[in-house]
Formats: C-alpha cells, sequence, structure tokens
C-alpha cells in the first residue's frame, strides 16, 4: 500500500509544526522528519518548501548551524524555482539570524538586504526586529530602536499584538532600554513579557528573558541573583528542549568571566549604508525615523542669511561694489551647497571644505578682522575620494565664533584633518573663553548632539565609539580655549 501522501494530511502537519515552533523544538522535528518520510509528488511546492523551512529552524535552535544552514538552502533553492518570494523573504531573514548569533555580522546584514527585496508588509516586522538586535548588538542605539519601534508599530497596526514576533520586539526593546541605562535598568518589563509569554506558549521568548535578566544582573555584580535566575531558566529550557537557550544559560550558571569580555561584534559601514539605503526605498517611516530630519539636518540658519544680505546692501550703499559681489557669490555659493547637501547622506570632504570657506568669509565680510582662520590637511589625506557626512563642521565653527569669542582681536579658528588607520579626525581649536563662561550650553548641546546623530545614524562609528568630543584646552591650569574632535570612519560609497 502506498503511504498517505495527501494535501490534508501534510497540511495537517505543518499546522502541527507551527503550533510548536515556538514551544518544543523536539516536536518539531520529530513532526517535520514525520512530514519528510511521506512521498511528496503530489505535495504543492509551498508546502514542501516550509518543511524544509521548518526543518532548518529546529537545527538552528540545536546549536547546529550548519545543519540549519543546508535545510534553509535547499528551502531558498526551492522558494526560488517556484517564485515563492514571501517565504524566500523568509528564509533570508532565518539565515542572518544564523550569522547574527554566530557573530558575522557582515554576512548577517547581506541575507537582511536580500530579504528586503522580496520583503512583504506582513514579514517586514519579523525583519526589523532582527536588524534592531544586529544593531544592538553594534551598539549603534538609535538606529536600533528606530526599527523596533517601527516593528512594534506596524504589529499594533495589523493587530498582530499577541504574535511571537510582537512580544520579540518588546523584549528586543527591553534590552535596548537595560544597555542605554545599565545603570537602572527596568527589569519588571522584561518579567511582565516572560509572564505572558509563558501563558500563551512563546516559550523561546519566556526563556530569552531569563537570559537577558541573569545577564543584566551579572554585569551589575549580582552574581547570586544571576545564579538564581538562570537556574530558573535552565529548569525550563531543559523542559522545554530549548537546547540554544539551555547552552546559554549554562555559561552564565558556570561562571561569569564571559560577561566582561570585549564586544569585538563589528561590520564595515558599507554594508551597512548600502541596508539603510534600502530600507530607504521600503518603508517611509524608517526613512523618517533613520533620518530624523527635524534634529540633525542642519540647515543655514535664516538670521545669519539676513545679516549676510543686510552686509552687502550696506557694501552696496557704500559703493564697495567688488566686495558686495564676492559676498553675493559667496552667499549664493553657500546656499546653493546647503541645498545640495540636505539632499544627500555623504558628501567629499573637499565639498565640505568649499561651504566652509564660504561660510567663514560670508561672516568676515559681515564683521572684518573678528578672526584669523587656518586649515592644516596631512597630506595623505584624500579630500576628493573620502566621504563624511555633510553639514558636520559647519556648526562647530559658528559655535566657536558665536559662543567662544569674547575679545575684538587676536582671535583664531584652526581646523586640522589626519587620519588615523580607518578614520578621519577632525579638530577645531580656538582660543576663546573656554566651556564654562561665555558658552550657551543648551545651544552648544544641540549642536553636538545633532552632528553626533548624524554620524551614527549613517554607520560611521561602527565600533560604537562617542564620534565627537569637546574638551577645554588647558595650559598651566588656565583655559585657553576649546577643542572639538570629530572621529569618523572612512567611506567611498
Amino acid at each position: 500500500m502506498m503511504p498517505a501522501t495527501n494535501q490534508e494530511e501534510i497540511g495537517s502537519l505543518i499546522e502541527r509544526i507551527e503550533y510548536f515552533l515556538t514551544r518544543d523544538p523536539n516536536i518539531v522535528r520529530k513532526l517535520c522528519d514525520e512530514a519528510l518520510s511521506k512521498r511528496f509528488q503530489s505535495v504543492v511546492p509551498k508546502d514542501k518548501v516550509l518543511i524544509y523551512r521548518y526543518t532548518g529552524l529546529y537545527y538552528l535552535e540545536a546549536d547546529n548551524y550548519e545543519t540549519a544552514k543546508t535545510w534553509l538552502f535547499k528551502a531558498l533553492e526551492l522558494s526560488s524555482y517556484f517564485n515563492l518570494s514571501s517565504i524566500k523573504s523568509k528564509i533570508y531573514v532565518d539565515l542572518g539570524v544564523i550569522h547574527r548569533q554566530i557573530g558575522q555580522s557582515q554576512e548577517a546584514l547581506d541575507f537582511y538586504s536580500k530579504a528586503l527585496e522580496d520583503c512583504s508588509n506582513q514579514t517586514l516586522p519579523s525583519l526589523y526586529v532582527n536588524i534592531g538586535m544586529l544593531y544592538t548588538k553594534l551598539s549603534q542605539l538609535i538606529i536600533a530602536r528606530s526599527f523596533l519601534t517601527r516593528a512594534v508599530e506596524m504589529l499594533n497596526e495589523q493587530k498582530r499584538t499577541n504574535s511571537f514576533v510582537y512580544w520579540k520586539a518588546n523584549l528586543s526593546l527591553c534590552g535596548l532600554e537595560i544597555k542605554e541605562n545599565p545603570d537602572k535598568p527596568n527589569l519588571e518589563k522584561v518579567k511582565l513579557i516572560r509572564k505572558r509569554c509563558i501563558e500563551i506558549g512563546f516559550f523561546r521568548i519566556v526563556a530569552d528573558a531569563y537570559y537577558q535578566e541573569a545577564v543584566c544582573y551579572g554585569k551589575q555584580g549580582l552574581f547570586k541573583k544571576s545564579l538564581e535566575i538562570s537556574k530558573e531558566g535552565l529548569a525550563f529550557s531543559k523542559e522545554h528542549n530549548l537546547t540554544r537557550h539551555f547552552n546559554r544559560l549554562y555559561r552564565i550558571n558556570k561562571n561569569f568571566d564571559w560577561l566582561e569580555e570585549i564586544n569585538s561584534f563589528s561590520a564595515k559601514p558599507e554594508a551597512l549604508t548600502l541596508l539603510n539605503s534600502k530600507l530607504f526605498d521600503k518603508d517611509g517611516e524608517i526613512r523618517t525615523q533613520l533620518s530624523e530630519l527635524k534634529l540633525i539636518n542642519a540647515q543655514i540658519n535664516p538670521h545669519f542669511v539676513f545679516n549676510c544680505l543686510s552686509s552687502i546692501s550696506g557694501l552696496v550703499a557704500n559703493d564697495s561694489k567688488d566686495l558686495a559681489i564676492d559676498g553675493i557669490q559667496n552667499l549664493s555659493k553657500l546656499l546653493r551647497a546647503g541645498l545640495l547637501h540636505s539632499k544627500q547622506k555623504l558628501v567629499t570632504v573637499q565639498n565640505e571644505l568649499e561651504l566652509i570657506q564660504s561660510y567663514i568669509e560670508l561672516e568676515l565680510m559681515r564683521i572684518p578682522d573678528l578672526f584669523i582662520w587656518e586649515i592644516q590637511i596631512e597630506t595623505e589625506v584624500d579630500l576628493t575620494t573620502i566621504k563624511i557626512p555633510p553639514f558636520v563642521l559647519q556648526p562647530i565653527i559658528e559655535n566657536s565664533i558665536k559662543h567662544g569669542f569674547k575679545n575684538s582681536k587676536d582671535n583664531r579658528i584652526i581646523l586640522s584633518i589626519s587620519e588615523e588607520l580607518d578614520f578621519l579626525i577632525f579638530k577645531v581649536n580656538d582660543n576663546g573663553s573656554g566651556l564654562s563662561n561665555n558658552v550657551n550650553e543648551e545651544h552648544l548641546s544641540f549642536g553636538l548632539e545633532s552632528i553626533s546623530n548624524k554620524i551614527k545614524l549613517l554607520c560611521l562609528n561602527p565600533y560604537g565609539e562617542e564620534p565627537l568630543t569637546i574638551n577645554n584646552i588647558i595650559k598651566e591650569d588656565i583655559v585657553v580655549g576649546v577643542e572639538t574632535q570629530i572621529k569618523i570612519q572612512k567611506s567611498y560609497d
């Protein structure tokens, strides 16, 4: 007698597999084996792809990543052949998760980028959660929050607040908040998520919550509490055959040395930029969140423009036509550059310096001899091919002019540009009164935060470093000026 292979039986198996995916991987494996033992001739391609994919997910949970990839690539090949775009996108996400789990961020980014090409609105939230988790590991917390909050928003819009991915997104946001505020972590949210997910059967999220809580206590030095939570998590993971979660919790239970490891998780900025570019095209809300236009796209101050026009009018009235023409040309260059820069994520260093030159000449046209300007560039720096975010230097120089100088003469601003491995280092030094006296703190803080966020959003600080620092210059215990430093990953995109 031929084994039963009718579509109804396979469909029933798939429904049972999907039920146990979040509950017990071992049952998933048994059901997948049962499905694979059936003859596939009468099975529709979609169901065959799903069975291959779910088999791969079992091996992912079992920490057997190579076997997981084998099954997922089988599913990918079949989904490509039959043009099953939505499932293919999910498989790319699964492959990205594997590479994220084993610390291969570059490969994870590549798979997430491919997932975007065929991603539906139904699949996007899951992809956003995984991208958010990746950016969290890369210490790009602003971007991580954008993706995780967008995932929650979409799931609310889709009325999927009882879905697995909804609770995964919320737990990931808890992890992000803990990373942002390690001294005052809010673990009550984690505990509430754990309790709710036990009720609805999302056991993988429950185990993740145990892990997150145990890690948090460990990093606070509360080792006894961390061991207590990890033991609860170990028992839960063992009961539900969650091998990967058991192994992670076991590491905590065994010792805490690994908690102090330096995070070497990194990625090339060009891969991050490519992913962001695709996301800009895919989702208008993400585009708005990532751009944060109201915060970080610096604009030419309209008061400055009005003052320049007033100065130019004064030059015309005094019959200083040549100076007036120079002023008009510089203002035109500045406004044109500002318009072009506002539409670009990156500009060449040369472009940025031309904007700065026009800006400074206009300032000196308004108030001649206000300051002496000097630029120092290492000969190795390629100004025409290396690219940086626009408007990262002008606000700093503007701050030096407006808030640094209290004397009417002998004021000086020096901009230096140098290289350090894969970074460009910009330093703006002035001999003003320093940070503690004649500085509008609110204005300065906003300008610095804008520049810093812009660099972070474009992933040009991939090692999690703070890209911008500002300090008083002190000689013989006297403040003699301010040095602002910007450190940006070199980009050629």
